[in-house]
């Protein structure tokens, strides 16, 4: 024998060593993590025990296609991760065939007409075309086919397949622990507030729009909800790393991890592929709330209307809230809807305002009486602001002007709180059917 001879059969006893060692040999229990996040993929962490032999173990899972394949990790106390091998799944109807050859299928085809059904051995693809090998052991080439069958097939053998390769010293009993991001799984936080005006509280209710848009069923999964937006990489190199096994600890509060918090949820949710569904994530009893009119003409010439909320456990609130729309309803039996806002990312101690429309039995109006020229870039302006207030009972508005440059007030009929450089603040008190007018005069340079 030759020395390349050697060489090959050399080569070929270290693949047949390596592929054909033992496999993972049984499953135990499995639980699932998955935690979603804001308009960004979710992560599924994948935590089982398995039996491990000594030498080489490979260990098989279906992929989705909506995995983000570099972002897998595996994590094997004691076993190490040697490789691991992405097969893809079938995407279209030539690698869906492919996958079929040397198999036994059905091919409708419509000749001349009429309906035809060949049974036999796919042997190739021609052109996109099959060739079929029939029982008679005849070639067949069928033309622009309408439709195929495949015998004994589920759906999940045609999808993509991950083959985990680990190495262990011995033959042992451990946990595995995988996981990566997954495109198409997303959550966005929704509010509901109902409102007893009576005693100025208000039931507030997180709901968590759920959306699966791949072809994944996750089944008794733990699910925790993430508000924030970690940062995402943009190099996309296929990698795996190591990571430490998920804790199983559930929690009925809000959780900081890192710099943003996640609101486990405490009973097992199942996501059907390609679903869309609704879980409650937050509820509060007894909000306090302040009912607020702000008059901003810059903005407009109508009264806002707005709630006000501070974040603390004091008014019935304190936690954090992720950012998401606010809808309010009144506390009757209809549930009259009165008006909605969206909030930001919310920390505990913040305070919360949510404008919810135009007040109806609330006007202002707004005139400059006098624009006088005082010098080369010296203006001066007199104001004059009614608000008027058609209720039945007294309520306390908000004015706020937006003066541009730099300025001084001479004159006000009011007292005024400057909230900024180019603001300043009226709180006025208006009793039931009265109209109070706001005059002053400011002189400003640009």
């Amino acid at each position: 024998m030759n020395k390349s001879f050697f060489s090959l059969l050399l080569v070929l006893v270290t693949v047949f060593t390596a592929f054909a060692c033992t496999p993972i040999t049984a499953y135990a229990s499995e639980s699932t993590f998955v935690t979603l996040y804001q308009n960004a993929p979710a992560q599924i962490v994948i935590s089982e025990e398995v039996t491990l032999e000594e030498g080489l173990n490979h260990i098989s899972k279906h992929l989705s296609s909506s995995a983000i394949q570099y972002t897998y990790f595996v994590n094997c106390k004691h076993a190490w991760v040697k490789r691991m091998d992405f097969q893809l799944g079938a995407s279209s109807e030539k690698s869906l065939l492919d996958s079929f050859i040397g198999e036994t299928i059905l091919v409708v085809s419509h000749p001349g007409g009429s309906q035809s059904v060949l049974e036999g051995e796919l042997l190739s693809l021609v052109n996109g075309q099959p060739l079929i090998k029939t029982p008679s052991g005849q070639a067949v080439l069928v033309k622009n086919p309408k439709e195929y069958r495949f015998e004994d097939h589920t759906l999940p053998q045609l999808k993509g397949k991950l083959i985990i390769t680990l190495s262990s010293e011995k033959q042992v009993r451990t946990e595995l622990t995988t996981g990566y991001h997954l495109q198409g799984l997303t959550w966005s936080p929704h509010y509901a507030g109902f409102l007893d005006e009576d005693n100025h509280t208000l039931s507030l209710q997180g709901i968590a729009y759920i959306t699966n848009k791949t072809d994944q069923n996750l089944e008794s999964s733990t699910l925790n909800l993430l508000a924030g937006s970690p940062q995402r990489e943009t190099n996309q190199g296929t990698r795996f790393a190591l990571a430490a096994s998920p804790s199983s600890k559930a929690a009925s509060a809000p959780e900081q991890v890192f710099e943003y918090y996640k609101y486990p949820i405490t009973f097992p949710v199942d996501i059907a592929e390609d679903a869309n569904l609704q879980i409650s994530f937050l509820e509060k009893e007894s909000v306090r709330y302040e009912k607020e009119y702000r008059y901003v003409p810059s903005n407009s010439r109508a009264v806002e209307s707005a709630l006000e909320l501070t974040n603390t456990e004091e008014s019935g609130l304190g936690l954090p809230l992720a950012r998401g729309p606010v809808r309010i309803y009144n506390d009757d039996n209809e549930k009259t809807f009165v008006g909605a806002d969206t909030i930001a990312n919310t920390p505990v101690g913040d305070d919360i305002r949510l404008n919810l429309g135009d007040a109806f039995d609330v006007q202002g109006d707004r005139t400059r009486k006098r624009h006088q020229k005082i010098a080369d870039r010296n203006w001066e302006d007199e104001i004059e602001i009614e608000l008027t207030n058609r209720k039945k009972d007294s309520i306390s508005i908000k004015v706020i002007e937006n003066i541009p440059g730099s300025w001084r007030i001479l004159n006000s009929s009011h007292k005024f709180e400057v909230v900024n450089d180019n603001r300043v603040q009226f709180d006025l008190e208006v009793s039931a059917d009265q109209t109070v007018t706001i005059s002053y005069t400011v002189r400003y340079e640009y």
